[in-house]
């Protein structure tokens, strides 16, 4: 029921609020993840539109979690400002807070990680047509001070590509990696490899 009326609300933001705004939804045969991305504030910005202050949620559900028989569902929320690095054409930074929290075997997670990430979106030849293609990495780390509940310290990155295959919709191949610091528990950690789709409004 949770995890119904979640996507039913990060689908409904995005719907209300739709400019440079997206919501993606990714798969391995054993990982359900959806992720959602709305913009709150840009400036008049002809250069780089997408620049601003974004608000984030996702869920990531694991049906062999970071031991084996264990399920395990992340819940996230945070709030992002994005830009593009001046005299690089393509090249975005991004720094953040979230909150991530959710249940690990028997265990709560609980923390506030910070987050950063890198984007390059290859620019486009008209003359020689080339897919518009995106390399991106994103990193999320809460020290012991911002981990909460059961867990002592949480650590994330990814890494992913990015092609738009038709207008507002990319095609997504990436690679994840969590771990996680219990409270006198072997630190528990899980890497994935991923595929999807990512819808922009």
């Amino acid at each position: 029921m949770l995890k119904k009326l979640f996507i039913t609300l990060v689908v409904s933001s995005l719907y209300l609020f739709a400019e440079y705004s997206s919501v993606g939804l990714y798969v391995n045969n054993e990982d359900l993840e959806i992720r959602g991305d709305l913009l709150l504030y840009t400036k008049s910005d002809k250069i780089q539109l997408e620049s601003g202050y974004y608000i984030t949620a996702d869920m990531l559900d694991m049906d062999e979690g970071f031991t084996p028989g264990d399920d395990a569902t992340l819940f996230g929320a945070g709030i992002y400002i994005k830009n593009s690095v001046i005299g690089t054409q393509g090249l975005d930074m991004s720094f953040g807070l979230k909150g991530e929290f959710g249940d690990i075997g028997d265990d709560k997670l609980a923390a506030m990680p910070i987050t950063m990430a890198l984007s390059y979106k290859i620019p486009i030849d008209y003359y020689y047509y080339t897919t518009p293609t995106t390399f991106n990495a994103s990193f999320a780390y809460a020290p012991s001070p911002l981990a909460f509940s059961d867990s002592d310290k949480y650590l994330e990155y990814r890494l992913f590509l990015e092609i738009e295959m038709i207008n507002h919709i990319d095609v997504t191949f990436g690679y994840r990696y969590i771990d996680v610091d219990m409270d006198n528990e072997p630190t528990k950690s899980r890497s994935a490899v991923y595929g999807g789709l990512k819808f922009f409004f």
